[in-house]
């Protein structure tokens, strides 16, 4: 009864360890749960649109807004949301 017991604790707490590293390798990998830091999504932007950074702010955790001075003129918004990985352009303006 007792080599049963601990046979069931022994494999829990093997299991309980396998698993936790398995959530710690899906974060190093950037899994979508991850969430986005300001200077990730700052980054993000500066890749990939032509322009300078004028101001970037956190709205929410997570949720970032970023303005961009464009080399036409014209200031750019954008919304970076690290839930879904991905930006949402708003208005430009002259």
């Amino acid at each position: 009864m007792r080599y049963s017991k601990r046979l069931l604790l022994t494999g829990s707490v093997m299991l309980a360890v396998l698993l936790s590293q398995q959530a710690v390798a899906d974060n190093r990998k950037g899994n979508p749960s991850r969430t986005m830091t300001l200077d990730e999504a700052v980054e993000n932007a500066r890749s990939q649109y032509n322009g300078r950074v004028i101001s970037a702010d956190s709205v929410n955790p997570g949720v970032y807004d970023i303005r961009m001075l464009g080399n036409d003129g014209r200031v750019k918004r954008f919304r970076y949301d690290s839930s879904s990985q991905s930006s949402r352009p708003g208005k430009s303006r002259r």
